[in-house]
């Protein structure tokens, strides 16, 4: 998920506009792209059009870092990533733009594109970043200290694509999911509140992506879909099973060993759409009746 679409802090300096009432909507995760990161969102009564001059400025919050990642709002405070030197920082943030706490979470990736790129996920008083060389940190949101740390890609000899890590995690049950990629796994769960190793798919052999995984449900069927730099896949996630996965690389089309995949597959009902720019071609899968 290399976030272009996303807001960029590259000054050091970030605004926040609120115009969403979130926090207390969601029994979800507060995470990147809404409760099912499909970008839809359940608020109403929001403004129609924009005021002639523009939206009111709330507040200014400098020394955050850079990253090309979304702020989050949980309850009264903002949450934010940004790259300190050589550094992924997480940020707290009240509504008077006042910064609470500031932790660094694991080294940056600091070549091709660097800076932040893991929008935090808020669960209850938990946040869950990823650094770009891929340490999964769980910190606590009152205090900014860390409850536990895993770095996937040394543990599971994730295999790397041109830009690093981009990846946001993702909450499934109890589990934390992540995306090394590689010969080793191709997906892995930790335990959300120890961060210890719940199961790792079989590898795919592919190299990570820059997607996030999400949930996917239909009539029966609940799968993580996740993928890396070759591969959609349909993950149990009770077991890490792949019930089902695609291959979307064709090397004849795209050099390298993997896609310079960056968005998360859109899904409605039985059908699952694949694309990633570049002028390489879109796929619409269609899901058999069976759930593979």
């Amino acid at each position: 998920m290399f976030n272009y679409n996303l807001i960029s802090m590259r000054y050091l300096t970030v605004v926040f506009v609120f115009l969403l009432a979130f926090h207390e909507l969601y029994s979800q995760p507060v995470q990147w792209r809404g409760p099912l990161r499909d970008g839809q969102f359940p608020e109403t009564g929001l403004m129609q059009s924009w005021p002639e001059n523009g939206p009111e400025l709330i507040l200014e919050v400098n020394k955050i870092g850079k990253g090309w990642s979304s702020p989050v709002l949980a309850g009264d405070y903002i949450y934010t990533t940004g790259m300190i030197d050589t550094l992924d920082y997480l940020t707290s943030v009240d509504l008077n733009g006042n910064i609470r706490w500031q932790v660094s979470y694991g080294r940056s990736w600091t070549k091709s594109y660097p800076d932040t790129r893991c929008t935090p996920l808020v669960e209850e008083n938990r946040i869950y970043v990823q650094s770009g060389t891929g340490r999964v940190v769980c910190i606590d949101a009152e205090t900014g200290k860390e409850i536990w740390a895993v770095n996937v890609d040394e543990e599971y000899e994730g295999q790397y694509h041109s830009w690093g890590n981009s990846e946001t995690p993702l909450i499934v049950d109890d589990k934390v999911i992540c995306s090394p990629g590689g010969k080793k796994t191709s997906v892995i769960a930790l335990n959300k509140m120890t961060g210890e190793p719940v199961w790792q798919t079989e590898s795919l052999e592919g190299p990570r992506a820059y997607a996030s995984a999400a949930i996917y449900e239909y009539k029966d069927f609940r799968y993580i879909i996740a993928v890396i730099g070759t591969h959609v896949m349909a993950i149990i996630p009770e077991t890490g099973k792949i019930a089902w996965h695609y291959k979307y690389f064709n090397p004849e089309l795209a050099g390298g060993d993997g896609l310079i995949w960056a968005n998360t597959p859109l899904f409605k009902d039985d059908e699952i759409f694949l694309s990633m720019g570049y002028d390489y071609y879109a796929v619409m899968l269609k899901m058999d009746s069976t759930g593979t």
